[in-house]
């Protein structure tokens, strides 16, 4: 085996030296032929003849090669009398830093900016398409929102978003810190992906945090059976998509034999549909059991969310950021919406301009209060006269 190896390394040793001087021959032969035909007059007869018509053979050579390009160059440019189009300029997007001692830098249309030289060795110049002012901005951090539509989620002719995903920290592993494994360059999706069928560690976002929250002094509820009712009034000509969207599940559903309602459908749609939380005195109160119904039917305007605190449930009490943390500046009570992952709800209120909220607070069964007469402070525990 170790003298068929040997074997085969000297042939391709005498094999690459062959090659070498074949390639060097083509290229040295044109410059030698050109020098032998000009300075050299010791030419046979016949063979004088025979370049002499090798080199005018040339001439009607080329000629007959251009006859197709000559023949384009007529149906396009005489005959269709198209015209050659302007030069495109190249472009480049350019990155900028100041100075440590530079603030800010103005830099005007037309500012010419060198680009290195051409195939030519001549300067490439690139020119400002509009004024530009530089500043010490920079990106503090990179963050991304991916709003997932699957064709599978819903039930819907329409594409309905499945979830939104977010990267607080896009250009990590997992969208949200963790590093890159290996040494090779980090590669993470830009613009975010759908997360849709990936599981566990295979995920590069997370599910967003998606919602609204509502603050009003009206929310001071410190004991009894505490219901709180509010109501969104959304603009008429904003809500669209919402009844489309109702209309095309109820088509759907009746195209299934099934008797059911856009009324119906809402309630499935929105049935479970927040986490519903509210400031407590030992911290957010957990909303487990609301209702989102319609008080003026499917036609209206108006969506209403109620629910009921019970005596044996904390005191509603003003927003605490040591206590609460949702980096929020009030100073009165708050209620926390967020839309759950895995229900249509965003696709119905996507659309939605709201107008105005109703709020609205019922309270029974109160025993710490005030009773005033015009003699002065009555004791509530026991009986008393009010006149």
């Amino acid at each position: 085996m170790k003298k068929l190896n040997s074997v085969i390394k000297k042939i391709e040793l005498i094999y690459n030296a062959f090659y070498k001087a074949i390639i060097h021959i083509i290229q040295k032969i044109p410059k030698y032929l050109k020098k032998t035909l000009e300075n050299d007059d010791d030419h046979l007869p016949n063979t004088g003849l025979y370049i002499t018509f090798l080199r005018l053979f040339q001439i009607q050579q080329a000629e007959l090669n251009s006859i197709s390009s000559r023949h384009l160059d007529y149906y396009y440019f005489d005959i269709l009398k198209e015209k050659l189009r302007d030069g495109i300029p190249d472009k480049a997007h350019l990155y900028f830093e100041l100075a440590p001692h530079i603030k800010r830098y103005f830099l005007p249309e037309g500012t010419e900016l060198t680009g290195g030289k051409n195939e030519e060795n001549e300067d490439v110049i690139y020119v400002l398409d509009k004024d530009t002012t530089l500043t010490s901005a920079s990106v503090a951090s990179l963050k991304t929102v991916f709003i997932s539509k699957n064709l599978f989620f819903g039930g819907s002719d329409y594409r309905l978003i499945a979830n939104i995903y977010a990267a607080p920290i896009a250009d990590s592993f997992d969208g949200v810190g963790s590093a890159f494994e290996g040494n090779e360059a980090p590669i993470w999706p830009t613009f975010g992906e759908d997360q849709f069928e990936l599981r566990g560690d295979d995920r590069t976002m997370k599910e967003a945090s998606l919602g609204f929250a509502l603050t009003s002094p009206i929310l001071f509820l410190e004991e009894g059976d505490r219901m709180v009712t509010m109501i969104l009034n959304f603009v008429a000509d904003s809500m669209q998509t919402y009844r489309k969207l109702l209309a095309n599940l109820v088509q759907i559903e009746r195209q299934k034999s099934n008797r059911t309602s856009e009324s119906d459908i809402f309630t499935k749609i929105f049935t479970d549909s927040f986490d519903i939380r509210i400031t407590g005195e030992n911290g957010w109160l957990e909303i487990d059991k609301y209702e989102v119904f319609l008080p003026e039917g499917t036609e209206g305007t108006q969506i209403t969310i109620s629910f009921i605190l019970l005596p044996s449930e904390d005191s509603v009490v003003a927003y605490n950021e040591e206590l609460h943390q949702s980096s929020i500046q009030t100073h009165w009570p708050m209620i926390e919406f967020d839309l759950r992952s895995g229900k249509p709800t965003y696709s119905f209120m996507r659309d939605l301009t709201l107008q105005k909220i109703n709020l609205k607070v019922d309270v029974k069964n109160i025993k710490n209060f005030d009773i005033f007469n015009d003699l002065g402070r009555l004791d509530a525990s026991k009986s008393f006269v009010l006149y």
